[in-house]
């Protein structure tokens, strides 16, 4: 044994890093291994060799055995054998059955008082996570109860006893909460897997704090699993949409920390204001640190000369291979150093599960304990930066200010061509104006069209905004000849205290006005359409509102698309031309010959549409060109895109199946 603590001492000296003074970014393993392995081993031998300080492993707790510690004595030797190398041991206590607690009052303080159990138990651990994931439901159920959020308050009533029970009885206790995972369906009526996005899951553990009337913190480390967008292929500084979160958005995490507990007595992550932090100075007391605490990427172990000591194929997931994982796993490490509010980063695990169909093989060690290439690339990366920054992934964000806008706001106020122009003049006599705007966040908007005098025409036009889609803005009604503007307030979904307000330049209608539509393709255009179009056939624009609702926490959130469409009527002049039909998707393997077929109209005819029996079912458009018959210019519409079924008939969109979700 003393050789042994000699041998720790020696490796121990080795992993220090860093100047004096200096708190750089801390690299780890979350693994159970040691709990069930001899110190000094392997494994103990590879983290050291690489440079991971961190050991996280895991407790849980039996509702039905509520005062039983599973496997003390193993997790006490390896706490003790962290101990004597120099390595931080951190616990998570999470229950055994994700629906063991819920909102039941009495479970949750009988799990709060096994986290105080634990924090007696282990007197030489500090540091203590509350819960594992709760935001999705293969660890906390139920996530909705009558389509309303349960997980997110449920959760938060839980951490705020157990931060009181383990401060109790350990007041140097370190808490993390909530290990959130990096995604979630928001969709309280999903057959298999209800969960929450880590967006709206702050939002809705933090409003459960605030409606407690709690005056002291529920975590003083904010903990985090980073997974990529597509886990297992994509890299780490893909981001994600919102309002999802990963470790390439951790400024939209810290924007929905700020947004729920801004003004209370939870910490939030500090801001840098004046641009770079200097890492010496990254948590001096300031701020809530952020622990990116397990993640990993699998790799393909099957197709492999270490195939043979794997078990269970075959293989649940798409694996990358080992230069892939080396250079995702290396990519991480500059992200999280070059973000002054991150504390630690734990990769998962070290070396790889056995059973494939079940296990992680997202090791930087085979089974066969060969090292793969994100070993060595760990060991010079934490070697050659020290925990410090090198540069920075490109579009990775290195600083974060909150911010009392909405984010990604912008106002789609020009013609097709331009939308984010200044706003086209219009003719005199329009009988509706449409505009749009959108978010890079769900947000609620309220516009009004408002003349030189400050008049607004009509009511304002409100509705709901998902983050991405641009909502059609429309007033209907004969507008009078003047000069306009258009303002549009928008509101954030998640904090109605963030606002932007869209103005357009001022633009006229009917005098000063252009008195020239466009002619456009794709059936988009003015109110009326002039120009060589005019001057062929007479034509309107009908415009047909599709209402897509989503659903959240329950309730429905209705977004509103316009599609406008230029109808043609009688030809004012005798006209040639020809009608094709366009295909743009089939379901056949060969796509149909439609040729164009001529056509020839008297003044005062229509021009009719060809039949559509006989076709591929597919997805096409209508393509009219046309000219005088006397000789001129040739003028020529398309039609918006739509879909045939096989019998020539207008067809439903098929709804994408639903991908099963991968194990974790």
């Amino acid at each position: 044994m003393k050789r042994l603590v000699a041998l720790f001492a020696v490796l121990g000296a080795l992993a220090v890093v860093g100047g004096a003074g200096a708190d750089p970014l801390r690299y780890g393993v979350a693994d159970d291994w040691p709990k069930f392995h001899a110190c000094g081993d392997v494994w103990w031998q590879s983290a050291h060799d690489i440079g991971y300080t961190e050991l996280r492993m895991t407790v849980q707790w039996d509702a039905a055995n509520p005062t039983v510690i599973p496997s003390q004595a193993n997790i006490q030797a390896a706490v003790d054998c962290a101990l004597l190398q120099n390595v931080t041991p951190v616990l998570a206590i999470y229950p055994a059955k994700p629906s063991a607690i819920g909102e039941s009052d009495g479970e949750q303080q009988a799990f709060a008082g096994f986290v105080a159990l634990v924090g007696r138990a282990f007197p030489g651990v500090q540091n203590f996570i509350v819960g594992n994931e709760p935001n999705v439901n293969r660890f906390w159920q139920p996530q909705y109860v009558n389509g309303q959020d349960a997980a997110g308050k449920d959760y938060e009533h839980t951490l705020a006893y157990s931060y009181d029970a383990l401060k109790a009885t350990r007041p140097d206790a370190i808490v993390w909460g909530p290990a959130i995972s990096s995604r979630g369906n928001d969709d309280a009526n999903a057959s298999s897997n209800p969960s929450h996005s880590p967006v709206w899951f702050i939002k809705d553990m933090a409003d459960a704090y605030k409606a407690s009337g709690r005056s002291k913190p529920i975590f003083d480390e904010f903990d985090m699993h980073p997974y990529p967008p597509t886990q297992d292929t994509d890299p780490f500084s893909k981001p994600f949409q919102w309002p999802q979160g990963g470790a390439a958005n951790l400024d939209r995490i810290k924007q929905a920390l700020w947004d729920g507990f801004n003004g209370t007595a939870q910490p939030t992550p500090a801001e840098q204001a004046g641009g770079r932090t200097a890492q010496s100075a990254r948590f001096g007391g300031q701020g809530l640190p952020i622990d990116l605490d397990e993640v990993g990427e699998q790799t393909n172990v099957l197709q492999t000369s270490h195939a043979n000591a794997y078990t269970s194929p075959p293989e649940n997931v798409t694996p990358i291979d080992e230069p892939t994982q080396a250079a995702h796993y290396t990519e991480l490490a500059e992200m999280a150093a070059c973000d002054p509010d991150v504390k630690r980063l734990l990769y998962f695990p070290l070396i790889d599960d056995q059973a494939v169909n079940t296990g992680f093989q997202s090791g930087q060690l085979y089974v066969d304990l060969t090292h793969k290439q994100s070993y060595d690339a760990m060991k010079q990366k934490i070697a050659s930066a020290k925990g410090e920054c090198q540069g920075g992934v490109s579009g990775v964000p290195t600083t974060w200010q909150h911010t009392t806008q909405v984010i990604g706001a912008q106002a789609l106020f020009g013609p097709a061509a331009d939308p984010t122009g200044a706003p086209a003049n219009r003719p005199t006599g329009i009988g509706s104006l449409q505009v749009s705007v959108t978010a890079n966040e769900d947000a609620t908007f309220s516009a009004s069209l408002v003349n030189a005098a400050g008049q607004p025409f009509g009511a304002p036009v409100s509705g709901a905004l998902h983050a991405y889609f641009k909502p059609a803005i429309k007033w209907v009604g004969r507008i009078p000849d003047g000069t306009y503007t258009i303002k549009v307030v928008l509101t954030a979904a998640t904090n109605p205290a963030r606002t932007s307000t869209l103005t357009s330049s001022p633009f006229t209608v009917g005098s000063g006005g252009s008195s020239t539509g466009s002619t456009g393709s794709g059936g988009s255009g003015g109110a009326s359409v002039s120009g060589p179009l005019g001057t062929l056939v007479t034509t309107s624009t009908v415009t047909v509102i599709t209402a897509l609702t989503t659903y959240r926490n329950g309730q429905p959130v209705t977004t509103y698309i316009a599609h406008v469409f230029t109808v043609l009527g009688p030809v004012s002049q005798d006209v040639v031309g020809t009608l094709t039909l366009l295909p743009l998707r089939t379901t056949a393997t060969a796509l149909p010959h439609v040729g164009g077929s001529s056509f020839k109209a008297k003044k005062g005819q229509t021009i009719a549409v060809p039949r559509l029996s006989g076709l591929h079912a597919g997805t096409y458009r209508l393509r009219i060109a046309m000219r005088p018959a006397a000789g001129g210019k040739t003028v020529t519409l398309t039609s918006p895109a739509f879909t045939l079924s096989a019998k020539g008939k207008l067809a439903k969109p098929k709804a994408k199946p639903k991908k099963k979700p991968k194990k974790k």
